[in-house]
């Protein structure tokens, strides 16, 4: 949420009430497990794609009326139809950050990456979100982000466990925190992450990889069993207005998929190369997708295999 959005709606709906609930940031299935615990209790959710793929086929989520979002047409229609269970409000790549000032090596691929581990042992840190981890481990041996065959899968595991072996860490939190301070030479982390750091440290490089980015888009989609639809739509509705949305984006420092706000969102982040809106900047991204209940089953089992061990 926007720093002064939620005090905002209140204020123009009076005795509306927005109540947030924490949660839902270490993986899909924990998030549809929260959600189907208390199931009813919710009125709406943020989640990516490949979360609110299986909200939507565990029967969590209700339909979803994009006429009574009338804002939503000022969405660009590729964001649209990449997240047609709701409405889209921002996405992230992976990639990684790395301190140009540290290090005589100027890697540009996931591949440079791993033998930068490797050479460094204890030097690098990862993200410890499952879904990307899994991804990225996908994209370096070849195959798509969103695989879920047993070979492609097998060969990830492979890679990220010897990726593992040469890691700092894995991290729930602070993805930068050891790049700003010096303890790492490099830290695979979100788009908005690495941007926020490189804000503190000028010698602190974004790499998009060359053999692409997983990357999400997340969205607000409302749950089955809400009594209180009519509100979430007009909360959606509120969230697009430009100057509603920038405070998002500001509060946030999140690439962004309204275009309309840029004359409110800060200068640092709209001319930011990795969070800026471009057609073509999102070409090398792998939103990720839910691949049903036997790919997601598979690909959560290979990617326990590497972070359970």
């Amino acid at each position: 949420m926007g720093k002064d959005e939620v005090a905002n709606f209140q204020r123009a709906f009076p005795g509306t009430e927005v109540k947030q609930v924490s949660g839902l940031t270490s993986g899909a299935a924990q998030a549809v497990t929260q959600i189907r615990q208390a199931r009813g209790a919710y009125d709406f959710t943020l989640a990516g794609g490949a979360t609110a793929g299986q909200l939507q086929a565990a029967g969590l989520t209700a339909p979803f009326d994009p006429t009574r979002v009338p804002r939503l047409s000022t969405v660009p229609e590729f964001f649209r139809k990449a997240y047609p269970y709701g409405m889209p409000i921002d996405l992230g790549k992976v990639g990684f950050g790395y301190r140009q000032d540290l290090i005589s090596e100027r890697p540009r691929s996931w591949a440079d990456l791993w033998a930068l581990a490797a050479s460094r042992p204890g030097k690098v840190t990862v993200l410890r979100y499952a879904e990307d981890v899994l991804s990225i481990g996908l994209l370096h041996t070849g195959h798509s982000a969103n695989a879920d065959d047993d070979a492609a899968l097998n060969q990830a595991v492979g890679a990220l466990t010897e990726l593992k072996a040469n890691l700092r860490a894995f991290l729930n939190t602070d993805f930068s925190k050891d790049l700003l301070t010096g303890a790492a030479v490099a830290a695979v982390s979100y788009d908005y992450d690495i941007a926020a750091a490189q804000r503190k440290n000028k010698d602190i490089v974004w790499v998009a990889p060359t053999e692409g980015m997983p990357g999400y888009l997340d969205g607000w989609l409302p749950l089955k069993g809400s009594d209180n639809l009519d509100t979430v739509y007009a909360f959606m509705n509120h969230h697009l207005d430009p100057r509603v949305y920038a405070d998002f984006i500001n509060t946030t420092g999140s690439a962004y998929v309204l275009p309309d706000a840029e004359p409110h969102i800060d200068e640092s982040i709209r001319t930011n190369t990795s969070l800026r809106y471009e057609p073509s900047s999102v070409a090398s991204v792998e939103f990720a997708t839910y691949r049903g209940p036997e790919g997601a089953r598979r690909r959560a089992q290979a990617i326990e295999r590497v972070l359970g061990a």
